[in-house]
């Protein structure tokens, strides 16, 4: 599927084909690997070819490995997906291999590629950028991105943290409502971040 993908890269590289003919070539590599999706082309208000990706139609299972050859990962959980992507623990191959340790890094995977939103995948590539220089007890390493050599979706690699969401502490003890106490105690952390 690798092979298969680059030649079509390089074909429209190179001029021969178009962009649409390039979505409509990777979407059938893909589903004949992953099975039918819903992946569609669009034409988006700029003329050029958007590709229209769901959270559903992520082509990554558990246990997949993502990423280039020299730094891969492989999912182990989906922790969330909404219209930016998909977020997984994933362990890191190289780093576990070197330390002789599992090694976990949460791994956010976005659903476009370079050339079906240039403008997209800039502004998050630069965002990624810029948090890789975030250095703080109270916020979330960004060890930077990735591509993945299949699909070519970019991904933002993170530190990753145990322990619960926001969602389950109001769950827990949101009813009727946090203290202000607990508020207190929950905001304190970001805005110390944030100082």
């Amino acid at each position: 599927i690798t092979i298969e993908l680059n030649r079509l890269k390089r074909l429209q590289r190179r001029g021969i084909i178009t962009p649409t003919e390039y979505d409509q070539g990777r979407k059938a590599i893909l589903d004949s690997e992953f099975g039918p999706s819903t992946l569609s082309s669009r034409t988006g208000g700029g003329g050029g070819t958007a590709l229209e990706i769901s959270e559903e139609d992520l082509p990554f299972l558990e246990g997949a490995t993502l990423g280039p050859a020299d730094r891969p990962y492989r999912l182990d959980k989906r922790l969330g997906a909404g219209n930016m992507g998909q977020v997984w623990r994933a362990l890191d191959i190289k780093d576990s291999e070197t330390l002789d340790r599992e090694v976990w890094k949460a791994v956010k995977i976005l659903p476009f590629t370079a050339d079906s939103d240039p403008g997209q995948y800039k502004a998050l590539m630069q965002e990624a950028k810029l948090a890789e220089d975030l250095r703080h007890h109270h916020i979330v390493s960004v060890f930077g991105w990735r591509e993945d050599k299949i699909t070519h979706m970019p991904f933002i690699v993170m530190e990753w943290l145990e322990g619960k969401d926001m969602g389950k502490v109001l769950a827990e003890e949101g009813d009727p409502g946090l203290s202000f106490e607990r508020v207190v105690e929950i905001l304190s952390p970001v805005v110390d971040a944030l100082d």
